[in-house]
């Protein structure tokens, strides 16, 4: 059997053999995790595989036609502490980011282009070369690790990167999906080709839409070859529309292509754009968009738990129990101006019978994005007044299955602050510990939510929010108008870095206004 073994003379063969080409880091960050890129606790298992998915923004700086000869992982510690393992390492591109909820699942249809890779135990520079080098195509990449041989097995922690919870999961290890992304270094040839192009991203989904709104998406055309073209593009048809006019495109440079859906009736619309560069190639960009006056968002998308909140179970036999949750304004920025119709929680387990505990719901909005309190012990002395929240229903909590929906009495308008949950037992019943799935808001000095059994937490539970356009056509729109000032512009990237400046790359803007509100938006720099 051939083994390629890292051993530290193979390591300085690989960095001098290397030494012409091009390299790019990503995620080069203090935070540590276990499970990949090699998940050593199960390196005696074999099947055990773990992914990593690179957005192909943070790739851009990989000519499309450049081969990517190895990959480097730096692990912390005392490095490697599993050993005699064979691993096969695998990469390919995928259109989208596949792991969509805590589970996975993890991409298929990958290029091998290792095997039989042994690691040994005490390596802290992870540099792996491959045996057939992958060809670049412009697209998201997914690495893989799979232990073809167990070895012995032992916890190593790699440096990298965490995720916002409010963004999607960046990597997958046997079962579980986390938003975690390795110290990774890409070592690279770059292509050498006379006319080339690439497209980011190869299609663009716009999601749903109020109808009457507009969204604006870009499609980066690049040249990567030696020779200029000029560009075409087709000409779109309604709710689909781009401004972009054909210029000559010189080697080695991009130009962005907007494209914007604005359906002004409910439905599903489909189109196809042609991106047609002459002998570097024509690409067709699908374009899929939904308009809808009933929308769906999810807040506070995480896999760990607790029987906390939204409300306690233990404590479903006592008349009077509350508990408040501070929903940051960002999280909701797209439903501002909206009418709020439900809300729905997210159980680990079927919904057990309350024997007629009544929950009555309450909503209110401020500016205060968090509970305060003097001492370790002491009460918030913050919390929201009763007077201020206004009841949205009122519901007897039965058993069911493992999403507790809330349909509301009537529509709450939704002005766009910081919106707080109160859930309060009106009617006591049955007690039983139910736990919620939910995030950490570890970006918090002071508390997220408040329990009159538990005191504070930083943890807020999922939470999926039903709303629809409001019937008002001047409040119908992203945001209500206001005369407030901006007050702070931030700009996050995909690996959840904040800045004043705009990251290269696919952003989230953050923007404050002096009347506490707050918008956000998506766009490409």
């Amino acid at each position: 059997m051939k083994k390629t073994l890292l051993s530290l003379m193979m390591i300085v063969a690989c960095a001098m053999g290397m030494s012409a080409s091009e390299e790019l880091t990503l995620a080069d960050g203090s935070t540590t995790n276990s499970h990949v890129p090699f998940n050593g606790l199960w390196a005696d298992t074999e099947g055990t595989i773990s992914q990593v998915f690179y957005h192909a923004d943070s790739l851009q700086s990989i000519p499309v036609g450049s081969t990517i000869t190895g990959i480097k992982f730096y692990a912390s510690g005392n490095g490697i502490s599993f050993s005699r393992a064979y691993y096969q390492l695998s990469l390919g591109e995928v259109d989208a980011n596949p792991f969509q909820t805590s589970s996975g699942p993890a991409a298929t249809g990958l290029t091998i282009v290792s095997s039989d890779v042994v690691i040994p135990a005490g390596t802290l520079e992870v540099i792996l070369e491959f045996d057939a080098p992958y060809t670049y195509m412009g697209g998201n990449l997914v690495f893989e690790s799979l232990v073809t041989t167990g070895g012995s097995y032992g916890t190593t922690n790699f440096y990298g990167m965490s995720v916002p919870s409010d963004q999607d999961y960046t990597c997958f290890s046997r079962s579980t999906a986390e938003r975690f992304i390795p110290k990774t270094t890409f070592i690279y040839d770059i292509g050498d080709v006379d006319d080339a192009a690439s497209v980011s991203p190869k299609s663009l989904d716009f999601g749903k839409m109020i109808p009457n709104t507009e969204k604006e998406l870009i499609v980066t055309l690049r040249n990567i070859g030696k020779n200029p073209f000029t560009p075409s593009v087709s000409a779109l048809t309604s709710p689909f529309s781009t401004t972009y006019e054909a210029a000559e495109l010189a080697a080695g440079s991009s130009v962005e292509i907007p494209v914007v859906f604005a359906p002004t009736d409910e439905g599903t619309f489909t189109a196809n754009m042609t991106i047609d560069c002459g002998e570097a190639g024509v690409f067709e960009i699908p374009l899929n968009g939904l308009a809808s006056n009933e929308l769906e968002l999810v807040v506070s998308d995480g896999t760990i738990s607790s029987t906390n909140y939204p409300y306690k179970g233990t404590y479903t036999d006592t008349q009077g129990t509350v508990a408040q949750m501070i929903y940051p304004a960002q999280m909701l920025a797209d439903v501002a101006g909206a009418n709020i119709t439900a809300i729905k929680f997210h159980a680990v387990n079927n919904l057990p019978d309350l024997q007629g505990a009544t929950l009555q719901i309450s909503l209110a909005e401020t500016d205060q994005n968090a509970f305060e309190r003097e001492t370790a012990t002491s009460a918030p002395t913050n919390l929201i007044p009763d007077e201020a929240f206004k009841p949205v229903a009122e519901v007897v909590r039965v058993a069911g299955d493992k999403v507790w929906e809330i349909p509301f009495d009537e529509p709450y308008a939704y002005t766009g602050k910081n919106l707080v949950v109160k859930t309060l037992v009106s009617v006591a019943g049955a007690y039983y510990s139910t736990s919620f799935y939910g995030t950490n808001q570890v970006d918090l000095v002071s508390y997220a939510a408040w329990s009159s059994n538990l005191d504070v937490s930083n943890f807020l539970p999922k939470m999926t929010v039903l709303y629809k356009a409001s019937e008002d056509p001047a409040v119908a729109v992203e945001r209500i108008a206001t005369d407030a000032s901006v007050t702070r512009v931030r700009y996050v990237n995909i690996m959840g870095q904040v800045c004043d400046k705009p990251f290269k790359g696919m952003n989230i803007i953050i923007t404050d206004y002096a009347d506490g509100t707050h918008t956000s938006t998506k766009a490409l720099f």
